[in-house]
């Protein structure tokens, strides 16, 4: 009959998953960084390649609910099975985005976007969400701990759920005009009241509500994840911002890339 574990045994495993942790959040960061270096030096373009026939391939709705698919499945069991009331606030706020993003993009992208993804892209995108999801899962689980609530704790966190939903909002009310860009190539100029000074305000949007995120969670995991998001976010501006300047004759220059009036 197996002995059970000692208590030098459970350090050394606690160890190796924080080292776990560690590897993961920099190996995600590095992923970002390197789609942000490659779009400032204009090796991705800013419109998606669409490929003919449907052999080894899928719709954007599709492509988009199969990638994000562990996300909705996991997320639940987690908020259900995490000894913590901070685990659970964390999950619960990462199934929100999630079932929110379910309930509006795919009937976008079906009803917009025309032409199909290759099965293998999408094969990666779902490999990477996953590795995201398993480290929100187990770190959530087995290492988030419960937070003591002072006042000043209280408000930080009030205030930044507060922005989480607003910049989840921005994201969502702008997500149209994304597409339109993306995956039609019509050139359009936005002149709502959120592009007024900025090309994209809906990666403005998700660069407030991921660092709100990382306020509330105040986790090794949820800052690799943020910079993730922001380095992606930050790409996407930039090149949405110059093929503007570039194909549309008299574009506002007071619209800012990404941060209305900075950037």
């Amino acid at each position: 009959m197996a002995e059970p574990p000692t208590i030098i045994d459970l350090e050394l495993w606690e160890n190796r998953m924080h080292f776990f942790f560690a590897i993961s959040q920099h190996f995600i960061s590095a992923i970002g960084f390197v789609y942000l270096l490659r779009a400032v030096n204009g090796e991705i373009n800013p419109q998606r390649h669409m490929i003919e026939g449907r052999e080894l391939s899928m719709s954007p709705a599709e492509a988009w609910c199969i990638k994000n698919m562990g996300s909705l499945l996991v997320y639940p069991i987690i908020i259900i099975l995490s000894p913590t009331c901070q685990g659970r606030l964390v999950t619960l706020l990462l199934f929100v985005d999630t079932l929110l993003a379910y309930c509006w993009i795919p009937g976008q992208l079906q009803h917009t976007a025309c032409g199909w993804f290759h099965f293998r892209e999408i094969s990666l995108r779902f490999h990477r969400n996953f590795l995201i999801v398993l480290n929100f899962a187990l770190y959530n689980l087995y290492f988030a701990e419960d937070v003591d609530y002072t006042w000043w704790r209280l408000f930080n966190v009030v205030v930044s759920i507060f922005f989480f939903f607003y910049g989840m909002k921005k994201k969502m009310s702008n997500f149209s005009n994304i597409i339109t860009f993306v995956y039609t190539g019509r050139i359009h100029t936005p002149s709502y009241e959120d592009y007024e000074y900025s090309t994209s305000p809906m990666h403005f949007g998700e660069v407030i509500q991921w660092i709100s995120f990382h306020v509330i969670c105040n986790s090794p995991v949820s800052l690799g994840y943020a910079v993730y998001k922001i380095e992606l976010a930050w790409a996407r501006a930039h090149m949405r911002h110059q093929w503007f300047r570039r194909n549309v004759p008299n574009y506002p220059r007071r619209r800012a890339m990404l941060i209305p009036h900075l950037f």
